[in-house]
């Protein structure tokens, strides 16, 4: 009885909080469902959901709320991740997440004051070759060989971008991460494979950069999408969505406001490895698993009224 009403609470504070004006800046409620089924129940099973974390001059969370609570979280600068454990023999489990957040639009000047300056060490992180983004791959080297080189920073992301755009096709959403090397060799993908492969090709060229994970306000196949930054000296992160381009024909410099971003890495050890807003480790062989999710956007319009997205995947 407590859980639902704390849970009632939290939706009214949710409806107050979109009629919040603030120009430039998107007011959104997101609330993710997720329903899990085991066909069989003998075995135990974790079952984890990355969630976004306030960032500067990207997005603020202004609250997130469980039902049920999880049983445990890593809550640290610029990572949260949640889990629960999955020990009772039930064959199903529903989690419901829902997110508060002030979303800013990527090509917003960020503070100097603000931006999240880069150690040595990560650095080195955001230039080193690893799994789906292999950058020191002969074929990636040769790809990058390709783009040249300019003085203005902006240009050359976007001759980078470009370069990606001109060697993939889209290919349709596919679950199955491929990387950037095998998107090479098909020269086809979805957004991931497009992230990816930018994502390698700045770290060849240099310049640091890191695939993101992220929720779109919209979605057509699905709302889970996936972007590139590169990091800029001054600038901060900048925001690259390769796939974006190619379907609108538009510069990066003119992406929309339409990504809550989440905070797990590319190939995250608190994600068991992969790469998606949900991850299930499984203690035992016997157990199989289906899921289904529901993401759920609401937004104040300009004349008042609140509209509502909804994407199962």
């Amino acid at each position: 009885m407590r859980n639902r009403l704390r849970w009632s609470l939290f939706l009214g504070f949710s409806s107050w909080f979109l009629l919040a004006e603030e120009p430039e800046i998107r007011t959104l409620v997101f609330q993710v469902e997720h329903r899990f089924e085991r066909k069989r129940n003998r075995d135990y099973m974790q079952l984890r959901l990355a969630l976004p974390v306030t960032e500067p001059g990207r997005q603020l969370i202004r609250a997130i709320r469980f039902d049920p609570e999880p049983d445990r979280q890593k809550h640290e600068k610029g990572k949260r991740v949640a889990e629960w454990k999955w020990k009772d023999y039930a064959r199903t489990k529903t989690i419901r997440v829902e997110v508060a957040a002030d979303l800013i639009p990527p090509t917003h000047p960020q503070d100097p004051d603000e931006l999240p300056g880069l150690t040595p060490a990560q650095i080195r992180t955001y230039l080193k070759s690893e799994p789906f983004v292999e950058s020191d791959a002969e074929e990636i080297q040769r790809l990058a060989a390709e783009i040249p080189e300019s003085d203005d920073l902006e240009e050359w992301i976007q001759l980078i971008a470009d370069k990606v755009v001109s060697h993939l096709r889209y290919d349709g959403f596919n679950p199955q991460d491929l990387g950037a090397l095998e998107a090479v060799k098909t020269q086809k993908g979805d957004c991931t494979e497009y992230a990816d492969l930018f994502t390698a090709l700045c770290r060849a060229k240099g310049l640091p950069a890191r695939s993101r994970l992220c929720f779109l306000t919209r979605s057509v196949d699905t709302p889970l999408h996936s972007v590139s930054e590169v990091y800029l000296p001054g600038k901060g992160w900048r925001v690259v969505d390769p796939l974006w381009g190619e379907i609108t024909g538009r510069k990066q410099t003119q992406l929309l406001n339409r990504y809550l971003f989440l905070s797990t890495s590319r190939n995250d050890t608190d994600m068991f490895g992969s790469f998606a807003d949900r991850a299930m480790q499984k203690f035992g062989t016997e157990v199989t698993e289906t899921v289904e999710s529901t993401l759920r956007v609401r937004e104040r319009k300009p004349d008042g009224s609140i509209q509502t997205h909804e994407s199962t995947y």
